[in-house]
């Protein structure tokens, strides 16, 4: 359960752990330490950060899409969609899009599966990040164009810049984080990628994409580029968005 009391409660931070340690380390991490490790001042230390107790919390919204494609919308809509290409996975509030790239599982055959995903800030200056099959099957994970999946070879090693942080959290399994707290999981399963991805609820209403609109109607999710609504009497196996 959530602490609320004591020296083990959390509190309110100045900065964020993962793109300003040495800042949060400084103001954050020591001097919870002296007031509430070294003395018993963790009363007074926590008029001034107070005791994170959840009440006006709202989860992020998240979504995953996995196999020949089968997408779950954030809306909560379930399809499957065999298109061929590059498509637009979902993109925020015009600042924010990640992209997904499909191709055919076999020779002879129309199912496709997921075999890139790139994710960016689309903010001036901001890092663009790749993960894909690589020739031989396995994960590659690029920042800007260059491979950097050396520096991710061993679970929990991390890569960060100042606008984006990379986390090899389990053996295929490599996160991208951004400062606007959207981040995206990769994994690499059985020869396809699978993605799981995370928006906080501050985007309702502002994505357009293969992911819906998150407006918390899932009936209007599957939209062509002309803004038509795709109709409900085409089968799932076969919708093309």
């Amino acid at each position: 359960s959530l602490v609320t009391s004591g020296r083990l409660a959390s509190s309110t931070l100045r900065y964020n752990p993962f793109f300003s340690f040495s800042l949060y380390n400084q103001f954050d991490l020591q001097f919870r330490q002296a007031c509430c490790e070294d003395v018993n001042f963790c009363s007074l230390y926590h008029e001034r950060r107070p005791i994170e107790r959840c009440f006006f919390y709202r989860p992020p919204f998240f979504t995953w899409c996995w196999g020949d494609p089968h997408i779950r919308t954030l809306d909560g809509r379930r399809y499957t969609f065999n298109g061929l290409g590059e498509y637009i996975f979902a993109n925020v509030n015009g600042t924010f899009e990640t992209q997904a790239r499909t191709k055919l599982a076999a020779e002879n055959i129309t199912a496709t599966l997921f075999s890139a995903f790139a994710v960016a800030d689309l903010t001036p200056g901001s890092d663009r990040v790749q993960g894909e099959i690589g020739p031989d099957g396995e994960f590659i994970a690029r920042l800007n164009g260059d491979d950097i999946t050396a520096k991710l070879s061993s679970v929990k090693d991390t890569y960060m810049t100042m606008s984006v942080m990379l986390e090899r959290i389990a053996e295929d399994t490599v996160s991208v984080s951004f400062m606007s707290s959207i981040s995206l999981e990769m994994s690499l399963v059985e020869g396809t990628l699978t993605s799981l991805l995370i928006i906080p609820p501050e985007f309702n209403g502002t994505v357009i994409g293969l992911l819906g609109n998150l407006d918390g109607d899932d009936t209007n999710d599957l939209m062509y580029r002309n803004g038509t609504i795709a109709s409900d009497d085409i089968p799932d196996s076969e919708k093309h968005v």
